[in-house]
C-alpha cells in the first residue's frame, strides 16, 4: 500500500530508468537497480530520461533537460526549461506542472503554470485544460494557425491575461477566486466574452464578437463583423474595413468604424430608446447611423464625405456642421413628435 517514490537526486550523472522494467536495470548514472511497486521518479541534476508504467505515475525530472513519459494512466510532470514531456498511453489524463513558458507535448491534456512570473502556456490538438498563474499569462487551447474543433478551458486566475481561441466551444474562465486584471481574449472564431474578461480582438475568419456587462473593448477584423458592446460603457473600433455592424448596448459607448458601409447603434437596438451619451464616429464608406438619445454625437468629418451617410433618429437632432458636417441625410423613424434639422450641406 501507499505510494512510493524513487529519488535519483542525488546521482552523479544522468539516469535513464523505466517502471516498466521489475529485473535490475542499469540506470548508467546511479548504477543497477531493481525497482518494483514504485510509483514516482525523481531525476537527478543532469538530463535525464524516466519513464512511467501503465499506473498514475508522477515523474519529476529534477535540474537540467529532461525526457519523460508517463505511458498509461493519469500522469503528472513537473518540468523545467527545455524539458520533453510525451505520453505514449491511451489512458489517463495527464497534467504538467511548469515554472516556465511550456507547450504540451502529444498526448498530454492539461497544464498548471506555476510560481509568480509572467509565463505562457500552450496546449495540443487534444482537448485541454491551461491553468496560469497570479501573473499576466498567455494562454493558447491548440498548437496550430488554423481554427480548431477540440474543447479547451483556459484559466488565467490573478494578472492581465490574453488567452487565444481557437474553437468555438473553448472555453475562457476568469470566475475563480483571485482572478484579477485586464483580460484580453484573441479569437479566430466567433466569440462572446464570459464573466470577469475585459477585451476581445478579432482575427482570421472570426466575424462576431459580444462583450459582457463590462467596460469592454472590442476591435473588429478586416471581414463584415457584428461587434455587440452589450453592457457597459464600451469601446467598438473596426479600422480594417469590411461592412459593419457596431452595436453599443447600454451605457455611454464610442464605436468607431473603417472603410466599408458601416452601420452603427448606438443603444442596444436601432430604435430602441438609450438615455446614455454615445458616440459614432464613420470612416470613408456609406454609413448609417442610428440616434436614439439627444446626447448622441455622430462624429463624419468633411474629409470623408461622399454624400451617402445616414443619421436615422427616434428623437429630435440636428446635423451639426462640426462633427456629422460629412452627413447629408437624416431620417426620423418612430412615432413620436420629433424634429430634425440638416447642416450646411
Amino acid at each position: 500500500g501507499g505510494t512510493d517514490t524513487a529519488s535519483y537526486a542525488a546521482a552523479t550523472s544522468a539516469v535513464t530508468v523505466d517502471l516498466n522494467i521489475t529485473t535490475a536495470q542499469d540506470t548508467q548514472g546511479a548504477g543497477r537497480d531493481k525497482l518494483l511497486n514504485i510509483d514516482n521518479l525523481i531525476g537527478s541534476l543532469f538530463s535525464d530520461t524516466l519513464y512511467g508504467d501503465g499506473n498514475a505515475n508522477v515523474l519529476d525530472g529534477g535540474g537540467n533537460i529532461d525526457i519523460m513519459d508517463g505511458r498509461g494512466g493519469s500522469d503528472t510532470y513537473y518540468v523545467t526549461a527545455g524539458d520533453l514531456v510525451t505520453d505514449t498511453g491511451t489512458t489517463g489524463t495527464d497534467v504538467v506542472y511548469a515554472g516556465v513558458d511550456y507547450a504540451l507535448g502529444s498526448g498530454i491534456e492539461n497544464l498548471v503554470l506555476t510560481g509568480t512570473t509572467a509565463i505562457n502556456g500552450r496546449g495540443n490538438v487534444l482537448n485541454n485544460t491551461l491553468i496560469g498563474n497570479s501573473s499576466g499569462n498567455i494562454l493558447n487551447g491548440v498548437d496550430s494557425a488554423t481554427p480548431g474543433t477540440g474543447t479547451d478551458t483556459l484559466r488565467g486566475l490573478a494578472g492581465n491575461d490574453t488567452y487565444f481561441v481557437n474553437s468555438t466551444t473553448d472555453v475562457v474562465d476568469e470566475t475563480f477566486s483571485g482572478s484579477a486584471g485586464v483580460d484580453l481574449v484573441i479569437s479566430s472564431v466567433n466569440f462572446t466574452l464570459a464573466t470577469n474578461v475585459e477585451n476581445l480582438r478579432l482575427v482570421g475568419s472570426a466575424t462576431s464578437g459580444t462583450g459582457n456587462t463590462l467596460v469592454n473593448t472590442l476591435i473588429g477584423n478586416s471581414g463584415n463583423n457584428t461587434l455587440n458592446g452589450g453592457d457597459g460603457n464600451d469601446i467598438l473600433t473596426d479600422l480594417l474595413g469590411g461592412d459593419d455592424t457596431l452595436i453599443g448596448g447600454a451605457g455611454a459607448d464610442s464605436l468607431k468604424a473603417g472603410a466599408g458601409n458601416d452601420v452603427l447603434i448606438g443603444g442596444t437596438s436601432a430604435t430602441a430608446s438609450d438615455s446614455s451619451a454615445d458616440s459614432l464616429a464613420g470612416g470613408t464608406g456609406n454609413d448609417t447611423y442610428n440616434v436614439t438619445d439627444t446626447t448622441d454625437v455622430v462624429n463624419e468629418a468633411l474629409s470623408t464625405l461622399n454624400l451617402s451617410d445616414l443619421v436615422n433618429s427616434t428623437v429630435t437632432y440636428a446635423l451639426n456642421d462640426l462633427t456629422s458636417v460629412g452627413v447629408d441625410n437624416l431620417t426620423l423613424v418612430g412615432s413620436g413628435n420629433i424634429n430634425g434639422t440638416g447642416n450646411s450641406l
